[in-house]
């Protein structure tokens, strides 16, 4: 093996981690396990060296590794036309670098169909540098862009070691004379120092994004637990006024039995006294404070409210659970029904059947949906602090090893929720 070759199937495991990174930007979600992604990508690598021995035309290579990346798309969930472009996109995005880094180093003429002279070790190097220091600079933007901080100290570190060790592998290499082994540490080493930033960033990213969320997830525990007790207390009073009325009003009515005007105001204070306003009865104390305390707030509305609440009086969901699952669907449909120009109705159905619960909400709305990816977002005007509503039900859905579905047409919109349970 020729030391171009050497350096070739060296660097190309590190551009293929490159590769992970790029498609990664543009697909968040994984479909697949991640064993199998991990496992395509190294077959890809192999697929790719292979082709590479063998070929070395740029035409039959360039199609071999647009196909691989399609085929490295579809660990993610995306749509067939967005896997191909994106696909496309990240190919054509290192093309160019390598590109730029083969007319650098000198290599003008590229021969499409014809066997591939270029040979510069150093360019392979660049390539591969130079791709890792873009992966990371759009990896930092996209970060940005969702609100996730990059410090100024990991921008200047990331460029600061990609061109310092750039520069040391050219003067290493054109001043020094090495054999192959000497040649093969030296890349690793390279190639290694930009991997270790690229990786120990995702690392730290990961690490962060798991406090913050585990903070959030404390806070709102918190938040939910007061608020229950708030619900509790609430009804209690409510009930204890409910009753100490009502026996006043008797008391009065008796007293009062000559005077007609005042039986009838008596009459309309006991009447609304009387009204319906407990909403679910099941016993379930959890399910029956939320659901009291969140439908309260549509009591004055024009909507047509339906509520079906069969479950057993101690279930093994938490509070905390079950809070985030109803509260945010009830907020979620009463936020469509204030839109809703034509006929408003909820209905909220929650039973226990064959060990589970099942929790249906069913919301007319504007019939206006804004989803992205399969990702329904906010159509509030504030999409930096809304918008995280279903995406709190399904991780508590999950949590709880349930399932979610949703459903919707131009005049509906439905939520179904599984929550499999052992009765306590």
């Amino acid at each position: 093996m020729s030391s171009y070759e050497i350096t070739y199937a060296i660097s190309d495991i590190f551009g293929t981690y490159v590769i992970y990174k790029m498609l990664r930007l543009f697909f968040d979600e994984l479909r697949t396990s991640k064993k199998t992604e991990i496992l395509s990508y190294i077959i890809y690598y192999f697929i790719n060296l292979i082709a590479f021995f063998i070929i070395r035309k740029p035409i039959v290579l360039l199609i071999i590794n647009i196909m691989l990346f399609f085929c490295l798309s579809l660990n993610y969930n995306a749509s067939l036309v967005k896997k191909i472009i994106f696909s496309v996109l990240s190919f054509i995005i290192l093309m160019l670098v390598e590109t730029l880094v083969v007319t650098f180093t000198g290599y003008f003429a590229i021969p499409v169909f014809d066997y591939s002279k270029y040979d510069s070790s150093i360019g392979l190097v660049l390539i591969r540098i130079l791709s890792m220091l873009l992966v990371t600079i759009l990896t930092n933007l996209k970060n940005i862009k969702n609100d996730i901080p990059v410090l100024n100290f990991y921008w200047f570190s990331t460029i600061f070691v990609s061109v310092a060790s750039l520069y040391q592998f050219i003067s290493f290499f054109t001043y020094g004379s090495f054999n192959r082994t000497e040649m093969t540490i030296l890349i690793i080493s390279i190639l290694g120092i930009n991997f270790a930033i690229l990786f120990l960033y995702d690392t730290m990213y990961f690490s962060f994004s798991a406090k913050t969320e585990k903070l959030l997830l404390e806070q709102q525990n918190n938040a939910y637990e007061k608020q229950l007790d708030i619900m509790q207390q609430s009804l209690d009073s409510l009930q204890t006024v409910r009753h100490d009325i009502k026996n006043h009003m008797i008391v009065l009515r008796n007293l009062s039995k000559d005077d007609t005007k005042l039986d009838d105001y008596i009459d309309k204070i006991i009447s609304s006294v009387d009204a319906k306003t407990v909403y679910s009865k099941s016993e379930n104390i959890i399910i029956d404070s939320i659901l009291n305390y969140k439908l309260k707030s549509i009591a004055n509305m024009d909507i047509e409210l339906q509520v079906d609440v069969s479950v057993p009086k101690e279930i093994s969901i938490s509070a905390y659970d079950m809070t985030v699952i109803l509260g945010n669907l009830i907020d979620n449909a009463v936020t469509a029904l204030k839109k809703c120009s034509d006929k408003k109705l909820l209905s909220v159905k929650i039973i226990y059947s064959k060990g589970n619960i099942l929790i249906t909400f069913i919301n007319t709305y504007s019939g206006v949906i804004k989803e992205k990816s399969g990702i329904f977002l906010t159509s509030k005007d504030d999409e930096k602090n809304h918008g995280i509503g279903l995406r709190n039900v399904e991780e508590a859905v999950k949590r709880n090893n349930g399932h979610m579905k949703i459903d919707y047409n131009d005049k509906e919109f439905k939520v179904n929720v599984i929550l499999p349970l052992s009765l306590l």
